[in-house]
């Protein structure tokens, strides 16, 4: 039944408010339907969409029966609340302002087909009326993102360069509280198994509580954590969902708690309370909670660096003890072969095993030497040298006769031109030589050689190139070349990924360098060392 206008409204205004009392429904359904077309929108249930819009067009309608003075005179809330529940769910000021603009055209729509006689000042008021609403939800809108966008500011201002949970958790802490006036206390509980244990306090509860701990479905952290949803008491000091006794006698009012969350996994819960206010106010939620997320995103990220750390130094830990323990049995057995291998009651077929030994034998101390050189060049940043007077070709020729035994049937070729001879490490530049000419071995063609050439590059350097056939390495993959444990795709033996690391680190203990150059015509990685390295280089 539509109501008569009420005292002091003018006919045609009060006329046009019962019609849209009259229409509520309608006109809520045909905007659904409107707003539907949007993807944010279409993701909402009913209820989400809808949000405050009913009260927001009830407000409307009193402003057309005031001629759009009860906006003017008490700004409507729930228009203010609307646009904050859309900013949290990540709609566009364009998108609010879409909203109202659907609104509008509903409206329009349903009073021209049910009162199209209705007289110009009442469409007047109800233009007045939206554009009010649209006013307030824009202030509102831009109000509370700005603060939110210093919020998240301030906490990546805070957490730049901060790798430990335990020093991060206090700044985020503190920034969270700083987000909304009316808090006296803030704390992040971090989940530990069924456990949520108070990791941060500040404020209030600063320096107590920091053992408590609850069940995950217990108690008001708890069963934040449970429902992975937001919750907020009125009277926390009474409520019988808080089991903190210090918080129960603190007289504590508003307490708000937000879960962390990975995706769908929560990782903690932040919670904020108030001495005075009952309630904190919408904008106040929704920058918690938005600055929740960003502090859940920035503890993983901690967390999981933490674990990386973790797992690196137990990977070191384990290859320095094998490195030190394998490396002496392992020269006793090769030595052993050697000796076995030079007596005349030897047999042929015997010999021919005791080689084969030999090959695996000398192939795991290679590996074993990777690890160690490997091991002192992470610590120490360039490796320990013993610099003195060598021919560059000797080594390479020494290194490539190995390096045959180990791989019948392949070609390696042997180039130098011009004075090759300088002050370095021999046994460190054995190991850049068959490093290179191994990997060249494993990714280039097998019918193709591979080429090692030595030349004079001036007075004070020398060059050292090897060359192998093949397709090229994929630029992307180029950059990453010389990184520990990395191995291409496509390598013909199993291995650690540690050789080109290691070759890196020779040239570099010599103060040398090593390019790369590789296209359709081959791979070529040529390094450049100066005739004189330093003594016992150990690096800084």
């Amino acid at each position: 039944m539509r109501s008569e206008p009420g005292e002091g409204e003018p006919r045609p205004l009060g006329e046009l408010r019962h019609l849209i009392d009259e229409h509520r429904d309608e006109i809520l359904a045909r905007w659904a339907d409107a707003c539907r077309a949007d993807p944010k929108a279409a993701r909402l249930p009913d209820h989400e969409l809808l949000d405050h819009l009913p009260v927001v067009l009830d407000a409307i309608g009193a402003a057309v029966a005031s001629g759009g003075k009860s906006l003017e005179q008490a700004p409507d809330v729930h228009a203010a609340a609307h646009a904050l529940a859309r900013l949290a769910e990540g709609y566009d000021l364009e998108d609010v302002v879409g909203e109202y603009a659907s609104l509008r055209r509903v409206l329009f729509g349903i009073l021209r087909r049910h009162r199209p006689g209705l007289v110009a000042p009442g469409f007047e008021a109800l233009d007045r009326a939206i554009d009010e609403s649209v006013a307030q939800s824009v202030s509102r809108y831009a109000q509370a993102r700005h603060r939110t966008l210093q919020a998240l500011d301030r906490i990546s201002e805070v957490s730049l360069g901060v790798e430990d949970v335990e020093d991060l958790l206090p700044r985020l802490l503190r920034v969270l509280m700083e987000t909304v006036p009316a808090v006296d206390s803030a704390a992040i509980l971090l989940v530990e198994g069924e456990w949520l244990r108070v990791r941060t306090a500040i404020g209030l509860i600063q320096g107590r509580d920091l053992e408590y701990r609850v069940r995950v479905g217990e108690g008001f952290a708890g069963t934040v954590a449970a429902t992975g949803k937001p919750v907020a008491l009125r009277s926390a000091a009474t409520d019988p969902m808080v089991q903190s006794a210090f918080l129960r006698q603190s007289g504590l009012r508003a307490l708000y708690g937000v879960p962390l969350l990975r995706g769908s996994e929560v990782v903690g819960v932040a919670h904020m309370g108030s001495l005075t206010a009952y309630e904190f106010a919408a904008e106040d939620l929704l920058l918690f909670r938005t600055a929740a997320d960003r502090a859940a995103m920035l503890i993983v990220q901690a967390k999981q660096r933490a674990s990386l750390r973790e797992a690196v130094e137990l990977r070191d830990r384990v290859i320095a003890i094998a490195g030190h323990d394998i490396r002496n049995p392992l020269q006793v057995i090769i030595q052993s072969i050697a000796m076995l291998l030079k007596r005349q009651e030897t047999g042929e077929e015997a010999r021919r095993d005791l080689q084969r030994i030999d090959r695996s034998a000398r192939r795991i101390a290679g590996i074993v030497s990777g690890l160690v050189d490997y091991m002192q060049a992470r610590f120490k940043n360039v490796l320990p040298i013993e610099p003195k007077e060598a021919d560059l070709l000797q080594v390479v020729r020494a290194v490539v006769d190995e390096v045959r035994v180990t791989c019948p049937g392949r070609t390696i070729e042997v180039e130098s031109s011009g004075d090759v001879r300088g002050s370095w490490d021999p046994l460190r530049l054995g190991r850049l030589v068959g490093n290179l000419v191994t990997n060249a071995l494993q990714y280039g063609d097998p019918e193709a050689p591979v080429e090692v050439r030595l030349a004079e590059k001036d007075a004070d350097s020398v060059l050292l190139a090897v060359t192998n056939r093949g397709p090229p390495i994929p630029a992307e993959l180029i950059p990453h070349l010389f990184e520990p444990f990395r191995r291409g795709p496509h390598a013909k033996s199993e291995g650690f990924g540690l050789g080109l690391y290691i070759a890196e680190a020779v040239a570099a203990a010599h103060g040398g360098e090593i390019r790369v150059r590789s296209d359709d015509a081959g791979t070529v990685f040529e390094v450049r060392l100066p005739r004189r390295a330093a003594r016992g280089a150990t690096g800084g």
